[in-house]
């Protein structure tokens, strides 16, 4: 049993390291094509391809002699882009976009692993497979084409969700803390720590999120703050936008009204994990934690109510954003079948 055991772990390896090395020949190929942008009809909007990794990259160029950044990244995700600002552009955004591969590679493998069902060898074969597979979609082009970095933030929230049902717990405070800096919305998750961990673990998360947002001083931190509070109340017309916001402002409807909604959206998500929270505190024994091991269903279906949150509430988002969904749907599929008859 052990070398028929040891055979089929060789043939997995080997599987894996086809599938990753066919794709990255497919990968620089393709970013490196001059029709990329093509693609996607999107020259009226943003012209050449690379356009949200060139409005960031410039903006850590600018950072980088002193000034104030232009765009509303927080400022540790302003800092991650300042070694590229070394390189040529054109390389710095290639590799950018290998990075971005290699993130949704981890956020497959981190779902997929998360429920003990597949075990993290055959976890990591499985996402290779269907890294390659979702490279084409369009969603993930898009992604690449406009080299922004959602998904290095799904991929950063699903080891924190990963994490924290293997019970490292300051693994995946640190994990769900990246993911929010990285951006905004994934801070929604930290949620999960309350419910995991308790109060305590949860002020720490906090508190690294403090830290970090004052990495590179008060100056810096300020500045955010004043143009996410900008940008957020802006009514974006833009057809490529999908928000409540953007949605409600190409229909006619009022500023007010679009704000409204997504207040709705926000109250619906915290009166779900407030009822989920009471109910698994009540049948929870008292000093130890409500749950142990991997997420439950209540959790996985709370998940993907903060996953849909996440996608309609900022005033800005694009179809690159469909990787929070394949998160939650992961999770989903990815639940045993005892969980289901349990509920």
């Amino acid at each position: 049993m052990s070398s028929k055991r040891r055979r089929l772990s060789v043939a997995s390896f080997g599987v894996f390291v086809f599938v990753i090395s066919f794709l990255a020949f497919t990968h620089f190929y393709r970013v490196g094509s001059p029709w990329f942008h093509e693609d996607f009809s999107l020259d009226r909007f943003h012209g050449a391809y690379g356009w949200d990794f060139a409005l960031v990259f410039n903006a850590a160029k600018v950072m980088r002699s002193g000034q104030l950044s232009f765009v509303e990244y927080p400022p540790l995700t302003m800092l991650s882009y300042m070694p590229l600002t070394f390189l040529d552009q054109m390389l710095a955004y290639r590799l950018f976009t290998a990075a971005i591969v290699a993130a949704l590679f981890l956020m497959l493998f981190f779902s997929l692993a998360e429920s003990r069902v597949v075990s993290d060898g055959n976890a990591a074969v499985l996402a290779a497979i269907l890294t390659a597979a979702l490279y084409h979609s369009y969603w993930f082009q898009f992604e690449l084409h406009q080299g922004n970095s959602n998904t290095v933030a799904v991929g950063l929230s699903a080891a924190g969700l990963y994490f924290l049902g293997r019970e490292k717990t300051w693994l995946a405070v640190v994990f769900l803390a990246l993911a929010a800096q990285w951006r905004v919305y994934p801070a929604l998750l930290g949620v999960f720590l309350l419910s995991r961990v308790g109060l305590k673990t949860f002020l720490g998360w906090i508190s690294l999120n403090v830290g970090l947002l004052l990495v590179l001083g008060p100056r810096h931190l300020m500045n955010f703050l004043r143009l996410l509070i900008y940008w957020q109340n802006q009514e974006i017309n833009q057809p490529v936008s999908h928000s409540l916001l953007s949605t409600a402002a190409r229909d006619g409807f009022s500023h007010m009204a679009a704000t409204a909604a997504g207040a709705a959206c926000l109250l619906v998500f915290a009166a779900l994990f407030c009822a989920y929270w009471l109910v698994s505190r009540r049948a929870s024994v008292p000093g130890r934690p409500a749950h142990r091991g991997r997420l439950t269903l209540a959790e996985v279906a709370l998940v993907g109510v903060a996953c849909q949150v996440m996608d309609l509430i900022p005033s800005y988002s694009l179809d690159y954003k469909l990787s929070l969904h394949a998160l939650s749907l992961i999770l989903l599929l990815t639940r045993p079948a005892e969980d289901f008859e349990a509920s």
